[in-house]
């Protein structure tokens, strides 16, 4: 890898301090939590997740449209 691309692709000290300090406020403001408001983020957690997953297999073919002239001539 060049120099230059691992520069651009490695998070500066301040950038590293910033998401430090973000991950303390969060920590901080969750264990300041009720047990039913931590259950309200496990829900939610859990649904986001839920509706995230992805599958990776085969790609599925639709069916064909019908057709809907009826039979009649143009």
């Amino acid at each position: 890898m060049d120099a230059w691309a691992r520069t651009e692709a490695t998070p500066s000290e301040e950038e590293i301090k910033r998401i430090r300090t973000l991950i303390r406020r969060v920590e901080t403001d969750l264990d300041g939590l009720t047990d039913d408001e931590r259950e309200q983020i496990t829900e939610a957690t859990r649904t986001l997740r839920k509706t995230r997953t992805v599958s990776l297999g085969m790609p599925g073919i639709r069916p064909p449209e019908p057709d809907l002239r009826l039979g009649r001539d143009a």
